[in-house]
């Protein structure tokens, strides 16, 4: 008499409990890869955007101690009309005696970002040879140099103020101060970066 073996395998039932455990394990991995390549993708914005401010206002110190000799504090011009100081037209500019710095500009009525120098001043070229000083994937939302005096009127104290941001407007809160949106608030955008910064040069000695 033959005795009778059970056939070993996966019933129909085990194999679907089986997928749905790997569907789930699966789903869970690329969630979980895709928020930390936005959190990393988010850091390396946001630390392009403070390297491109510490080089800026390194860089606007040292043509402030360079070249204004505790005099005046650069002119501003807001683009929209060239003239004998700022011949530079289409481009927002702060132009030093030699130096000319530059942002929210345009070519071929198209926007361009990010933040220039050129080694001369605005009155006396285009800036078609430039110096990057922050890159085209972020915006110069202000920027400006005013002379201010302390308690003894002592000149030769400059302050300098700025707001640098990424161009997605979405991602940004516009009120005072200005700063990015959470991140219930702005889902659909992958980055944001604002930087803010006030301080004052002392043209005679260190900033403050």
């Amino acid at each position: 008499m033959k005795k009778l073996t059970k056939e070993e395998g996966f019933t129909l039932v085990e194999l679907m409990l089986a997928m749905v455990v790997f569907s789930a394990v699966l789903v869970i991995f690329t969630v979980g890869f895709i928020a930390m390549n936005r959190v990393f993708s988010r850091g390396v914005i946001r630390r392009q955007l403070s390297e491109g401010v510490q080089i800026t206002t390194e860089d606007f110190t040292r043509t402030l101690r360079s070249e204004l000799n505790n005099i005046d504090a650069p002119v501003a011009c807001d683009g929209r009309i060239a003239s004998n100081t700022c011949a530079v037209s289409n481009w927002v500019s702060l132009n030093f005696p030699s130096t000319c710095y530059l942002w929210n500009g345009k070519v071929n009525n198209s926007p361009v970002y990010g933040l220039y120098k050129t080694d001369e001043s605005c009155s006396s070229r285009s800036p078609d040879s430039k110096v990057t000083l922050v890159g085209s994937q972020y915006l110069v939302d202000s920027l400006q140099i005013d002379a201010v005096s302390d308690a003894t009127n002592v000149k030769g104290l400059y302050r300098i103020a700025g707001v640098f941001r990424t161009t997605n407007d979405l991602a940004i809160d516009f009120t005072d101060p200005i700063k990015c949106k959470g991140t219930t608030e702005q889902k659909d955008v992958t980055s944001c970066a604002v930087e803010a910064f006030n301080f004052i040069v002392n043209t005679k000695g260190s900033s403050s």
